[in-house]
């Protein structure tokens, strides 16, 4: 959105104000949400005010999952056993897990 005076913009998922976090970031008053989840599924309304007025425009985003493919491990994390070895470990993926029949870890 432009104006004279620069709107304020706001971003809100569902009605409530949408935060910066790991996912979900704002460059240039765009709202960017990467790793796209189900949970993200929602409508999105952006708001921009200034002294003369605002505006608001609402989109909805729906999430659809690939059938075949399960979604990231969650809680990736390492632990040092030696100088030359770690114990990885992670949580199995939230959707279509009964996809997974492997993992491959490569070091570089």
């Amino acid at each position: 959105a432009e104006g004279t005076p620069a709107p304020r913009i706001t971003w809100f998922k569902n009605g409530q104000v949408v935060h910066s976090n790991g996912r979900t970031k704002m460059y240039n008053n765009k709202l960017v949400i990467t790793q796209i989840i189900p949970e993200d599924d929602a409508f999105y309304q952006c708001q921009a005010e200034n002294s003369q007025g605002s505006v608001v425009s609402t989109s909805r985003l729906i999430v659809v999952l690939s059938e075949d493919r399960p979604s990231a491990p969650r809680n990736v994390h390492a632990e040092t056993i030696s100088s030359s070895a770690i114990l990885l470990a992670w949580e199995r993926p939230q959707y279509n897990t009964d996809k997974v029949i492997a993992y491959s870890i490569h070091y570089m």
